[in-house]
């Protein structure tokens, strides 16, 4: 009988700004115990010529293990820690052709509050200490070819998954960076390229 005007006007949320002048929005829902935390990275920053690790940035965050206390704790381990600790956590890139807007996101949730804080810190060791070790280089190289593999299927899948991509990126091919973390033939490319660099 009334449907919404805005996007979301009962919405219970508040903006605040963290030290060092990082803004932070908080959102409240009634009748929930579990929370999600994101963290979302400004990749404008990144020089043009190391644009090419963006690409398989995400996946090389939280699928190749994490080095805790000194100790490092390889990918499968850190799965099953993953599935009895926390509720989820990924990584991926957050991106507006429009706006030209390009983000690293890295979320982590939890069914209670210690779960949920679990995931902060699960969040705050793939972003700081993941296990990029010389020592852990046949993972790496795993981890970098299915990402590739994945990346050249694309076509396989149903056209409207796709189709749209090529075209924004020709459209949008001014902005190396929105490449880099948009166009999965861009980050083709430039996986291949690190594929490549990561040989014997």
């Amino acid at each position: 009988e009334h449907p919404p005007l805005t996007l979301d006007d009962q919405l219970d949320y508040k903006v605040s700004t963290l030290p060092g002048g990082v803004k932070m929005v908080a959102s409240n829902f009634e009748n929930m115990t579990s929370a999600t935390t994101g963290l979302a990275l400004r990749l404008d920053g990144v020089p043009q010529d190391q644009l090419f690790y963006l690409s398989a940035m995400p996946v090389l965050l939280t699928q190749v293990g994490v080095v805790k206390d000194g100790k490092a704790i390889p990918y499968e381990q850190m799965s099953e820690m993953l599935r009895k600790e926390i509720l989820a956590l990924n990584s991926y890139f957050s991106t507006n052709f429009r706006t030209g807007r390009a983000e690293l996101v890295v979320r982590g949730a939890g069914n209670d509050a210690a779960e949920s804080e679990r995931a902060i810190q699960w969040m705050k060791l793939v972003l700081t200490s993941p296990d990029w070790r010389v020592e852990n280089l046949p993972r790496i190289r795993d981890v970098v070819d299915q990402t590739l593999s994945g990346m050249r299927n694309r076509t396989q899948s149903a056209e409207e998954n796709w189709v749209n991509d090529p075209a924004n990126a020709y459209q949008r091919q001014d902005d190396p960076l929105l490449l880099a973390t948009s166009s999965f033939l861009t980050q083709s490319h430039n996986v291949h390229r690190l594929r490549w660099l990561l040989k014997d």
